[in-house]
């Protein structure tokens, strides 16, 4: 079964989103092993760069070791739901875990997307960071059912 991490930064989600994000959760159990991290949001009374930096030490600190680092950036690839699900079925067939990072509201800092092997574009669109980790998790669900021929997905 593949690992999947997913880190994000920020404040709890409305309510709306939340229940996606805990449908897609269940959704998801049994299809793959799901860490899930919501780290707080760092205070924007510091100044920017210390905000980076703590934001950066926060995720930094939970990457797991060998873990396939992908970051989510609207600045990445943009890829296919089809891509997306190719891309997982490789990693599970390699048992390649992988850790999904999802920025704060200012995005990610160089470090990280330096220190990520992937980074992919949810759409060329902006979203807010809690609307990109109930996109993220649809399209995992997705990803599962392309390559289980369930019928949620219809190319």
């Amino acid at each position: 079964m593949l690992t999947i991490q997913l880190l994000t930064i920020g404040h709890k989600p409305p309510s709306w989103i939340q229940a996606g994000i805990t449908q897609y959760k269940q959704r998801l159990e049994g299809q793959f092993s799901m860490i899930y991290h919501a780290l707080p949001a760092v205070s924007t009374k510091l100044d920017p760069k210390a905000r980076a930096q703590k934001e950066t030490t926060s995720l930094q600190a939970k990457i797991l070791p060998g873990h396939h680092i992908i970051a989510l950036d609207a600045q990445g690839k943009s890829i296919s739901s089809a891509h997306m699900a190719d891309s997982l079925y490789r990693y599970q067939q390699d048992a390649q875990p992988i850790t999904f990072i999802i920025g704060p509201s200012d995005g990610l800092s160089p470090v990280i997307k330096q220190q990520a092997h992937t980074i992919w574009s949810l759409s060329a669109m902006t979203f807010t960071h809690d609307l990109a980790q109930l996109l993220l998790l649809e399209q995992l669900y997705r990803s599962h059912c392309i390559h289980t021929n369930h019928p949620y997905h219809r190319a």
